[in-house]
Parts: C-alpha cells; sequence; structure tokens
C-alpha cells in the first residue's frame, strides 16, 4: 500500500522480473538472493474493459483471476495490481480478502497493491500475510520510493490532488466529507509514517557514528602497533648499544690482563 504514484507498480514489477531473471539464470540486482523456482508467473495489471467480449474493468479482472485460481499452487507467484477495484469498495475488499485466503491456502506467493484502508488491516490478525509500504515525504508531499517493512501506507490522495492543483475547494469539501474515523486511521498511518522517517535518520546517525567509533578504534590499534613496533625497535637498539659498550669492556678488560702479564714477568 501507499500513495498513489508512489511506486507500488513498479515494486511488484521488479519482483516478477527478478524471478524471471532467475529461472532464465541471468544474474539478479542484488548482493544476495535467494529464490523459489517459481513454475508459474502470473500478472494481474491494468484496465481489462474490453467491449467485444463485454468485459468491465472488473469482469474483466475477474475471469482473469478465475483461471489463476484453477492453476495456483505453492510454487506459483502472483502479482495483483489494485486488485479487486471497480466494484463498491467494500465488496472489493470482501473479495479481495477472501481470494488472499484462498490463494495462501493453496500456499502460493501473492503480492498486491491496494488502496483498501480495511485490506490494510489483514496482516495484523493473521501471521501468513505481511504489510508492506512505499514510503511518502508527509512535509514536503513527494514519494521517496522507498519500500517499507512490516507497516501499511496510506494513499495521500487528498495530499497529491493538492500538490498537483486541483481547485482548493474541492480539496476543502474533500477533508469535510473524508469522515473522522478513517482520517484517524489516515492520520495513525502518517504518524507511523514520520515515526518511521525519525527512527530511519536516527539509524543512519548510528550507523555514521558507529563507522566513525570503528575507525578510531582502527587508528587506535594502528598507534597501538607503531608504538610496539617503537618499543621493540628502543630495546633492540639499547640491547644493541650495551652489547657494544660490553664488548668494549671486555677489550679494554683483556689488554690490561695482558699488560698486567708483562708487567708480572718484567718484575
Amino acid at each position: 500500500s501507499g500513495p498513489n504514484a508512489g511506486g507500488k507498480t513498479v515494486a511488484m514489477k521488479t519482483v516478477g522480473v527478478t524471478a524471471l531473471m532467475a529461472k532464465a539464470g541471468l544474474f539478479v540486482s542484488c548482493e544476495k538472493a535467494e529464490i523459489l523456482d517459481y513454475q508459474n508467473i502470473y500478472v494481474e495489471l491494468g484496465d481489462r474493459q474490453n467491449r467485444e467480449e463485454d468485459l468491465s474493468t472488473f469482469s474483466g479482472h475477474l475471469s482473469q483471476l478465475k483461471k489463476i485460481a484453477e492453476e495456483a499452487n505453492e510454487l506459483t507467484l502472483i502479482l495483483l495490481d489494485e486488485g479487486f477495484v471497480g466494484t463498491d469498495p467494500a465488496i472489493g475488499v470482501a473479495m479481495a480478502r477472501a481470494t488472499l485466503e484462498f490463494f495462501s491456502n493453496k500456499k502460493a506467493t501473492v503480492i498486491i497493491t491496494t488502496h483498501f484502508s480495511n485490506l490494510k488491516t489483514l496482516a495484523d490478525g493473521d501471521h501468513r500475510f505481511f504489510n508492506g509500504s512505499m514510503e511518502f515525504e508527509p512535509h514536503k508531499l513527494l514519494p521517496t520510493y522507498k519500500l517499507l517493512n512490516g507497516i501499511p501506507g496510506q494513499s495521500y490522495a487528498i495530499e497529491l490532488a493538492e500538490r498537483m492543483g486541483l481547485n482548493n475547494e474541492i480539496i476543502q469539501k474533500a477533508r469535510s466529507y473524508y469522515g473522522n474515523e478513517s482520517q484517524r486511521m489516515e492520520n495513525t498511518l502518517k504518524d507511523l509514517q514520520l515515526k518511521r522517517i525519525e527512527v530511519t535518520e536516527e539509524l543512519q546517525q548510528q550507523n555514521l557514528l558507529t563507522k566513525k567509533l570503528e575507525n578510531e578504534l582502527k587508528s587506535l590499534h594502528h598507534e597501538k602497533e607503531k608504538l610496539s613496533e617503537l618499543r621493540s625497535s628502543l630495546v633492540e637498539g639499547y640491547r644493541s648499544k650495551l652489547q657494544k659498550r660490553l664488548n668494549a669492556f671486555e677489550n679494554r678488560l683483556e689488554i690490561r690482563e695482558r699488560q698486567f702479564e708483562k708487567q708480572k714477568d718484567s718484575l
């Protein structure tokens, strides 16, 4: 979930392309990957309207889902973009939830993009599902195109319309019609994203501080090694000097002994 034009469909397409690249034996654009060898990859994307076949957006969508439901299994990847739109939102949510649970029972892997608020709470009570959202900078009213794991995202439709210059009277009335409860939920999601941004920034600062401390620690280790080498060099130098002085003293002593022997013989 997340804002309009925030990158949801692009992120979903990236998953599909990456899976296909892996199946084709190509390198994928990451440092490390563990990818299931899917037998089938199904994509339900775009408007299925067709006058010749008497299909509306919703009926065309259902026609494609019918085929996917017949083939789905544990080695199936299913990508649903804006699933179950084009009908009453309450019915759309119910249909979407039932379909996702059906695919989950089939043990298929499903990624769905959605603006349905009630569908975003599915992951709260069912461990088989997981929330992800595209980040939106609420102060600048601009998408960041970053994927956030674990939290749902709000649509920011009114904010987007405001940024694009839609008549202010329409914007204000839309806000008033939106409803307190929905607004409360959207505000909660907004606060979550703000906190996520703050935590991310703090984490980045901590990482920078950690790297700085690691560099300082490496520098200290390097200084310690240099001091150790210097100490060893000084000890070796003093040892060499002492040895030379000892050798000189022994030589003088030997000379004195020989002189003493000569004087003794003379006496």
